[in-house]
């Protein structure tokens, strides 16, 4: 078996940090002194910003096909309306507060106590946000596959005439995905024609 080095067997000591080592992927060593350190905060944003301007891509049309798809199933209970009229609030709102973050953090990084505030404000209120689209997704879902899934209570579906994901339609259910499948949901809502999908896209505006 060949002898592994921890360290390349030229150098006569350790480099200054092996920290530093074992940071670069190239296996290079490096000075502490040298090297950058971002800002974790300043990084995350951009993170965010990236993860919202995807979010906010063009939607494929799947949503509103399935959306389509669910209301035809509870288009006469009308427990299941409001609770869907609230989940639709939640999308507008969660769209709402993603626009105006990306429109306010787009401006270029700006310093002082009055635009960290308004920024955290804003920050705030699209987690809150994030967090009522989640809830309200969880309980509308619930309510449709207790009633109206395979083994519903109200009027049995299969497979088929009402998927067992509902009205949801990503492949994953992480915050981020989440937060995607409402911005298209909401986006595609907004243009429905539909007589009945426009009066009902009001009555969860004014919810």
């Amino acid at each position: 078996m060949p002898e592994i080095h921890l360290f390349e067997p030229s150098e006569t000591k350790p480099p200054p940090s092996v920290v530093a080592y074992y940071h670069d992927q190239k296996g290079k060593y490096h000075d502490p002194k040298d090297m950058v350190v971002l800002d974790h905060a300043r990084v995350m944003r951009v993170h965010e910003k990236d993860r919202d301007q995807e979010a906010a891509s063009e939607s494929t049309g799947e949503e509103m096909a399935r959306f389509n798809t669910v209301f035809n199933v509870i288009k006469d209970d009308d427990r299941a309306k409001g609770l869907l009229a609230d989940l639709v609030k939640s999308c507008g709102e969660y769209l709402d507060v993603v626009a105006r973050f990306n429109v306010f953090t787009s401006q270029g990084e700006r310093e002082g106590a009055e635009y960290r505030s308004a920024r955290e404000t804003l920050d705030r209120l699209r987690r809150v946000r994030h967090e009522a689209l989640i809830s309200n997704l969880k309980i509308f879902q619930r309510y449709l596959r207790l009633h109206y899934g395979e083994d519903g209570d109200i009027e049995p579906h299969t497979e088929q005439e009402l998927p067992a994901s509902g009205i949801y339609t990503e492949s994953r259910t992480d915050r981020n995905s989440i937060g995607r499948w409402a911005i298209h949901l909401a986006t595609d809502l907004a243009k429905a024609l539909d007589p009945d999908i426009a009066a009902f896209r009001t009555r969860g505006e004014a919810a």
